[in-house]
Parts: C-alpha cells; structure tokens; sequence
C-alpha cells in the first residue's frame, strides 16, 4: 500500500483550521489517526473549518478515533457521512467531555 498515513494530535497552538484545509486538498491521504482535540483550541470556527476539509477529502479510506471527546466526535461524525470512499472506521474511546 503505497497510500499516505495521517497522524494527528492537535494541541495548544496548533491551527486546525489550517490542518482541515490541507486534509480537504490531499489527494493521497488514505488514512487518517486522531488521537487527540482539545475541546478549547481554537473554538467552534477552528473544528467547523477541520472538518469541513474532512468532509472534502476524496482520498481516505480509513479514519481512527481515539481520546476524542463527545463534542468533537459529533463534529467529525457529520464530516464523515460526505466520504463515499471511506471503508474503515475505528473508535477506540473518548474522554467524554
């Protein structure tokens, strides 16, 4: 598989507004890990934008969630439902905040 793999863990002062417009433009990413988005960075606006460029993607086929709260999940979740594409997904758990 010569498909690229995403690994993520948003933290204090990273722009997910910024991460969500590059994963909305890659067309190699096949998979991608979010370990980790704290409930504060950046807001509503900042997790809209993120996945939204999830939403865009047309190139993954398998997302893993993990320590991820119910909030954001909720946010990736809608994001989800627009990939066609995508063929696996994991939850591992949440932090439930």
């Amino acid at each position: 598989n010569d498909g690229v793999h995403g690994e993520g863990r948003g933290g204090d002062g990273d722009d997910l507004g910024w991460l969500g417009y590059f994963i909305g433009k890659s067309v190699k990413l096949q998979c991608l890990d979010i370990q980790y988005l704290p409930e504060d960075d950046g807001g509503e606006q900042q997790m809209h934008a993120f996945s939204d460029g999830i939403a865009r993607n047309q190139s993954i086929q398998k997302v893993v969630i993990d320590n991820v709260s119910n909030n954001r999940f909720a946010a990736i979740a809608r994001a989800l439902g627009n990939l066609s594409q995508l063929e696996e997904l994991v939850f591992k758990r949440n932090f439930n905040g």
